[in-house]
């Protein structure tokens, strides 16, 4: 039974050996690339992105999402003074798994803001979608977008 027991390890380490020489020696082969990357233009990258689902700013957007917008001052007519400006208030519930998208589409769809989009990418931009904070949060409608995501977030 010992030279039974033996031989089989023996066997096994000489199957072992030679498996791994084989694997070190052997060149792999890569599978070629469907398309080169230089061989696609700056369109068809942007289009092919915007395909699968993600949206390409140019740096001039990234900059005006950056910087808090102020408005130009102009002089109030008479019109604009007789117009109060209604100010809405909305407590938004914060789940665990809430996302920016889920947030600003809330936000829209109460009338807070114009587009769900400007606000979450906001918070994309200037790194506020990963703090957000469960619980309750209170918005004003004449709350800025910076505003609202430091509301909204722990950050």
């Amino acid at each position: 039974m010992k030279h039974t027991v033996r031989s089989f390890s023996l066997g096994l380490l000489t199957a072992t050996t030679i498996l791994g020489i084989t694997y070190y020696l052997e060149e792999p082969e890569l599978p070629a690339p469907a398309e080169p990357v230089d061989a696609m233009g700056t369109e068809e990258m942007i289009q092919q992105i915007e395909e699968d689902g993600y949206r390409v700013l140019t740096q001039q957007d990234v900059q005006s999402l950056k910087e808090p917008s102020q408005p130009e001052p102009s002089e109030p007519d008479q019109h604009q003074a007789d117009q109060v400006q209604e100010i809405y208030v909305y407590t938004l519930d914060i789940v665990p798994g809430t996302t920016s998208e889920d947030i600003s589409q809330k936000l829209a769809n109460a009338g807070l803001i114009d587009e769900a989009e400007t606000l979450e990418q906001y918070m994309v931009v200037n790194d506020y979608s990963r703090f957000i904070q469960v619980g309750q949060a209170t918005i004003r409608s004449d709350m800025t977008l910076s505003e609202m995501a430091q509301a909204i977030t722990s950050k």
